[in-house]
């Protein structure tokens, strides 16, 4: 894909911490313009007034553009209401631009759920997450060219005789500014999590995993606050702060995107630990602890519940997870062996964000 104007539509912001919209909008700016449209900042204190819309240019071929909403409490309002309002507001986008846009590649089914009030000649939605309370999806689905999906089983959540193509999480092969600090802790061996902290991590079963591992440092990264992804409920911060009380867990808070390979290279562990009810489907941080070619543990995910165990190890019972650690962290010579670790960094490269970004540009034709 060269040489197209991007319009992305994220669910979060842009900002420090990355998920798969900001890497795709980092990834297709190296040969086409992409701009990239984040949530409202807010709305108009009266709909008469004229819509807000800055930008800040990040590179040369890479925009952030901010707005208002025209109407406050919009997802709330009718669905016509809605409409009208994000076809002024689309327009009014397009205006601000001043270009046309080749491609409108949304990942929001919240926001410009009819993609027909974009006027450019391919229109895409890329699921990349369950989304819930998402009540127009199916009309996202309905006015959109293309439908991509990380996985088989997120299809299956999309409205009933949906049919997309299914691309997988990409990797991040291009990030390699050096992480610096030294890794906290005074154990020798360092295991690591990556991610945001929301109500879907097993809190309880990070203590227990600590307290039966005395001899290894957990190192979990992420922001523990407000964030471009969002913000942290505070019964989870108080969770946090309680298990920080533990001389072998260390929440060290956000680390920038570009240094994240470094960082996980340093560590000899990853790690992912979702409440097991949960089910998860697919997880884009996998690709990135692949990419380390450390051995990586996790509770259910299931697009890898097939996978072979040298390549990641899942489990079915979260119960388990804490002797697996311990066992895993007593064989390290084993698990992390040359041939292993080389083979997860393969697995992990093969799957990069130009490989999808080619992919993605030969089934739409372009």
């Amino acid at each position: 894909m060269k040489n197209k104007t991007i319009l992305i539509i994220s669910t979060e912001k842009w900002g420090d911490n990355f998920v798969s919209k900001h890497h795709y909008a980092n990834y297709l700016s190296e040969n086409n313009t992409v701009y990239f449209l984040g949530p409202p900042e807010g709305s108009n204190k009266t709909p008469i007034q004229k819509q807000k819309i800055t930008s800040t240019q990040l590179s040369d071929n890479l925009t952030i553009v901010e707005y208002k909403n025209i109407l406050p409490r919009l997802n709330t309002l009718p669905k016509r209401i809605q409409e009208s309002t994000f076809k002024k507001t689309a327009k009014n986008i397009e205006q601000f631009i001043g270009e046309k846009i080749d491609i409108i590649w949304s990942f929001d089914p919240y926001r410009f759920f009819n993609q027909e009030v974009w006027s450019a000649d391919c229109k895409i939605y890329h699921s990349a997450d369950i989304h819930y309370n998402a009540k127009y999806e199916d009309e996202i689905v309905r006015s959109s060219h293309h439908l991509f999906t990380i996985s088989k089983h997120l299809e299956e959540k999309l409205p009933a005789g949906t049919q997309t193509n299914v691309t997988g999480h990409g990797t991040d092969i291009a990030s390699n500014s050096k992480y610096n600090a030294k890794l906290p802790g005074e154990n020798k061996i360092k295991a690591i999590a990556i991610g945001n902290f929301s109500n879907y991590l097993d809190y309880d079963l990070l203590g227990k995993i600590a307290d039966f591992n005395l001899n290894i440092d957990f190192i979990f990264v992420g922001p523990k606050s407000k964030s471009n992804l969002g913000k942290t409920d505070e019964a989870v911060v108080a969770q946090i702060e309680e298990l920080e009380k533990r001389s072998n867990m260390f929440f060290i808070g956000p680390v920038h995107y570009s240094q994240l390979n470094d960082l996980l290279s340093k560590a000899d562990i990853n790690l992912t630990l979702y409440k097991s009810e949960l089910r998860v489907v697919n997880t884009h941080k996998i690709l990135s602890y692949l990419l380390s070619g450390n051995v990586t543990i996790c509770s259910f995910i299931s697009d890898y519940s097939d996978a072979d165990k040298d390549l990641i190890l899942i489990l079915e019972d979260n119960n388990d997870l804490p002797k697996t650690i311990k066992e895993v962290a007593s064989n390290l010579d084993f698990w992390n062996h040359s041939e292993k670790k080389a083979m997860r960094s393969e697995y992990a490269y093969e799957r990069n964000y130009r490989q999808k970004i080619q992919q993605i540009t030969e089934l739409i034709e372009l």
